[in-house]
């Protein structure tokens, strides 16, 4: 079982799915030890909360009047 797994092992590795699987381990890594990972996910985070701010900032304005209040309904006399 042991000698099995290890030849499985090494035929992953050898493999060309295993090589890009280890490049672009290799290149996550890269990326995030140069701060390129993180510089994005502040960016797509502040985005969100631009988006957030403003869809709040609507709900919050008040709506515009047309000049008439409930009061002023003709039907009411």
């Amino acid at each position: 079982l042991g000698e099995s797994l290890k030849q499985t092992a090494e035929e992953i590795h050898d493999s060309d799915t295993g090589q890009r699987v280890k490049a672009e381990a290799e290149d996550l890594r890269d990326r995030v030890r140069s701060g390129e990972v993180e510089t994005k996910i502040r960016e797509d985070i502040l985005a969100v909360l631009h988006k957030v701010n403003f869809e709040l900032g609507k709900i919050t304005q008040p709506e515009p009047s047309t000049g008439e209040t409930a009061d002023d309904d003709p039907g009411d006399e």
